[in-house]
């Protein structure tokens, strides 16, 4: 019986690149800050506005309230153009700290995000912001309120009018 050779070429090309590393470098790590929230009163469909940053844009940032995604209703970057030129012409990046621009970024520029508190159970609850730069954080925020829980769907019978009487 003859003995047959296999061609071992592509298995040692798929061995050699399986062997290879590479780096992503899928965004820029910081500090993303918030003014303190700490202890604020929130309730449940209440619009929230933060101050704070470096923020993105608002399909890169996500906030969750009690791990819960509280939707991002908008998101602001208000006189913050001087601000960005600065820090090109100076080559920082929105993480680094760059202070030749401090006047610009940070007497200038305001950075806000404005979310939907979600339903949620009254009680402490911890407010994260994500986005590619980083994550805050957790600050403790108070809900209070219902968060719907009222709403039954269920009506009193004294409510209702009688039923018709049965004929004879």
């Amino acid at each position: 019986m003859p003995i047959r050779r296999l061609n071992s070429a592509p298995a040692l090309v798929l061995l050699l690149l399986g062997c290879a590393t590479s780096t992503v470098d899928y965004g820029q790590r910081c500090d993303v800050v918030l003014d303190s929230l700490q202890g604020a009163v929130v309730q449940p469909g209440q619009a929230l506005n933060l101050v704070g940053g470096p923020l993105t844009k608002a399909y890169d940032t996500t906030v969750t309230i009690g791990d819960v995604d509280a939707p991002v209703a908008d998101l602001q970057r208000t006189d913050c153009e001087a601000c960005d030129s600065c820090r090109d012409d100076a080559g920082c990046t929105a993480c680094s700290d760059c202070d030749s621009c401090d006047a610009e970024c940070t007497d200038i520029c305001v950075e806000s995000v404005t979310v939907t508190v979600p339903d949620l159970p009254d009680g402490p609850a911890a407010l994260v912001l994500f986005n590619a730069y980083g994550a805050t954080q957790p600050q403790t925020v108070e809900v209070q309120g219902d968060g719907g829980a009222s709403d039954t769907g269920t009506a009193e019978a004294a409510a209702l009018p009688p039923a018709p009487a049965a004929g004879p």
